[in-house]
C-alpha cells in the first residue's frame, strides 16, 4: 500500500498540521487519549498550528508505533486505512453525541431552577463555561468558547436574556451558589478517605453542600431510554448512588438524600426506582419530560431543590 496511508514523518506533520487528525484516527486514538499522554493535538487539527520539530517527532513516534501494531495483527486491504479512520471517527462522534445529550438534559434541568431561585431572590452566582455554538454565525470565523467563569446574579439581572445566551453558546454548568451560602455542584468528582487511607471516589451528576454538611443531597441524571424498555440508564444511576452510600458508611459521613432524575422514565426503570424508595435508599424520583408537560411536577422538583439548598420545606405552588 502507498506508504503515507499509514506511516507519517515529522516533516509531513510540520508541513500540514491538519494531517495530525488523519494519522491520529488511523491509529484509533482519541483527543482525550492524546491529552492523557501529554501530546495535545487540538490546536494542530482545528487551528492549523504548526507543531515544533520535537513535538512532531513525538507524535509520529507514537502514531507509527500503534499503527504498526494494528497492521501487524490485521489483514491489509486496499481500503484498510479508510476503515480505521471511519471507525475511530464514528466512535468519537458517538461519544460526542452522548455527551451533548447529557449536557442538554442538565441545561433543561438547571434553567427552570435558576429562574425559580432568581424569582425568589435566592440566587447569588453561577459558575459555568461555554462550549461554543456548533455552527458559527456568518460574521464569525469560529464558534465562541469560554473557560470557567463565575457570574454574580443581582435582582435586576435579566435572567431570561442570560439563559438565552447560554443556550446559544452551549453552556456547561459547574456550580450554583445560593444567597444562604449553600452550593449546588454539577459533574464534579469527590474523593473521600477513610481512617485507614482507603479512597472512595464518587461522581454524582449534581450534589449540594448546605452549611457544614459533607453532602446534603446528591442526584443522578440519566438521559435517553431504550424503546424496548431497557434499564441500562437505571443500572448506571444505581451504581453511582450505591457508591455514595458505601462511601458515606465507610467514611462515617451523614447519609445524604438521594434522587434519580430521568429524561424519560420507562416502566421497568420506574419499578426499580419505586423499589429503591421503599427500601429507603431514594428520597425522590423525577421525570424531566413529565416536568415540562406537567406544571405540578415541575413545581415539585423546584420546591424540593430549594429545600435541598437548605431553605426548609417549600409549599408546592405552580
Amino acid at each position: 500500500m502507498p506508504y503515507p496511508y499509514y506511516i507519517c514523518t515529522p516533516d509531513m506533520l510540520m508541513k500540514c498540521p491538519e494531517l495530525v487528525f488523519y494519522y491520529r484516527n488511523v491509529a484509533l486514538l482519541s483527543q482525550k487519549v492524546m491529552r492523557g499522554v501529554g501530546l495535545e493535538t487540538q490546536s494542530f487539527e482545528e487551528l492549523g498550528v504548526t507543531p515544533s520539530e520535537p513535538i512532531a517527532r513525538e507524535l509520529t513516534r507514537y502514531f507509527n508505533r500503534i499503527t504498526s501494531e494494528l497492521l501487524l495483527h490485521g489483514d491489509i486491504t486496499p481500503h484498510r486505512h479508510v476503515v480505521m479512520l471511519a471507525a475511530n471517527m464514528g466512535d468519537s462522534l458517538g461519544g460526542t453525541s452522548r455527551n451533548e445529550v447529557g449536557r442538554v438534559a442538565m441545561m433543561r434541568l438547571i434553567h427552570p431552577l435558576l429562574r425559580h431561585l432568581h424569582r425568589q431572590q435566592r440566587l447569588a452566582s453561577v459558575t459555568y463555561s461555554l462550549k461554543g455554538a456548533i455552527v458559527a454565525d456568518e460574521d464569525e470565523t469560529q464558534a465562541t468558547t469560554m473557560d470557567r467563569a463565575q457570574l454574580a446574579i443581582a435582582d435586576a439581572t435579566d435572567i431570561d436574556e442570560l439563559l438565552s445566551g447560554f443556550e446559544e453558546s452551549r453552556v456547561l454548568y459547574h456550580e450554583l451558589q445560593a444567597t444562604n451560602g449553600s452550593r449546588l455542584i454539577v459533574n464534579s468528582q469527590l474523593n473521600w478517605h477513610t481512617g485507614t487511607g482507603e479512597t472512595h471516589r464518587i461522581s454524582p451528576d449534581l450534589y449540594s453542600h448546605v452549611g457544614t454538611t459533607d453532602l446534603f443531597w446528591a442526584g443522578a441524571l440519566k438521559g435517553g431510554a431504550d424503546p424496548a424498555g431497557s434499564d441500562e440508564h437505571w443500572k448506571t444511576a444505581t451504581e453511582t448512588l450505591d457508591r455514595i452510600l458505601r462511601a458515606t458508611e465507610a467514611t462515617g459521613r451523614p447519609r445524604p438524600k438521594l434522587s434519580f432524575i430521568a429524561t424519560v422514565l420507562v416502566d421497568r426503570v420506574a419499578q426499580g426506582a419505586q423499589s429503591w424508595i421503599e427500601q429507603g435508599k431514594l428520597s425522590s424520583v423525577y421525570n424531566l419530560t413529565q416536568m415540562y408537560e406537567n406544571p405540578a411536577e415541575m413545581s415539585r422538583f423546584l420546591n424540593d431543590m430549594t429545600e435541598f439548598l437548605g431553605y426548609g420545606p417549600q409549599a408546592i405552588s405552580e
